[in-house]
């Protein structure tokens, strides 16, 4: 049996949550996704639910099922097609809704298991990160974090000031990613990171918002390294029902009796293969 499920939480230096999860089935593909709304841009807490909406909108299409059925996603253009089709769905709504452009800067996190269940295909836009285990093998971590901690949204593409200008005005903005706490790559700014993931013994997926990189113990200052904060999120007794609900607060419990907090809101879902024969 397949199980999803997904929590976010406020951080401690926010009044409104910023960030969006959903775990769920749409049009025959399992989905888990994470949105966060910039802080310093207005009404992002609605924008990363629109953005969340926008990627569900987009999965019903012809396209993207097209792009899974005819391995397009494993084409090195596939990330940018990517990118454009999701531009082409909110294209109109800032104008339909009445709402400034920049309600969508938030960035994208999700992994979506194909409709056959043999591969997860993941992708990245902005920062935040994923982990996911296979049966018997240490546990993965990927973490995308920029230089000047200016994520490339997709309210940039709906704009003049669109992506010309953002690497320009950001161009020591490097986008790096850190795979359990190795550097591995330095990756493209403005367009998505994707991966394919073959199906077959893997224990869970997981992706979440860059509030990972948040938690700080208030008595001493240090900051708990993402990796090791995704890595203790990602540490599941049980992979049944709600079971990044559980991990979470769990891993919140223990943190308040050490007087740590995370000052970002913190987004995760995923999908769990607890109990399901790779055939299936």
């Amino acid at each position: 049996m397949i199980y999803i499920d997904q929590h976010t939480e406020i951080g401690s230096t926010h009044k409104i949550c910023q960030d969006c999860a959903f775990a769920g089935e749409i049009d025959g593909l399992t989905l888990a996704v994470i949105s966060d709304g910039c802080s310093s841009a207005p009404n992002t807490d609605f924008g990363s639910r629109l953005l969340v909406q926008a990627l569900k909108k987009l999965m019903t299409t012809e396209f993207f099922h097209k792009a899974i059925k005819s391995r397009l996603i494993e084409h090195s253009a596939f990330p940018e097609v990517l990118k454009e089709q999701l531009l082409g769905v909110i294209h109109d709504w800032p104008t339909v809704l009445q709402l400034h452009h920049s309600v969508f800067s938030a960035t994208l996190v999700f992994a979506i298991l194909s409709a056959d269940r043999s591969e997860v295909l993941v992708c990245a836009l902005g920062d935040g990160g994923f982990a996911y285990q296979y049966e018997g093998k240490p546990l993965v971590t990927t973490y995308f974090e920029y230089k000047q901690n200016a994520p490339y949204y997709l309210s940039y593409g709906l704009t003049a000031f669109g992506e010309e200008d953002y690497v320009t005005a950001f161009k020591d903005n490097g986008r790096t990613k850190w795979c359990s706490d190795s550097v591995i790559m330095h990756c493209a700014k403005t367009v998505p990171y994707c991966t394919i993931l073959p199906r077959k013994d893997l224990r869970f997926i997981t992706v979440m918002s860059d509030g990972a990189s948040s938690y700080i113990n208030e008595s001493t200052g240090a900051r708990l390294l993402s990796h090791s904060a995704m890595q203790h999120l990602s540490e599941y007794k049980n992979l049944k029902g709600e079971f990044v609900s559980r991990r979470l607060l769990s891993f919140h419990r223990s943190n308040k009796l050490e007087t740590v907090v995370h000052q970002d809101d913190i987004a995760v879902a995923g999908i769990s293969f607890a109990g399901t024969p790779n055939s299936d």
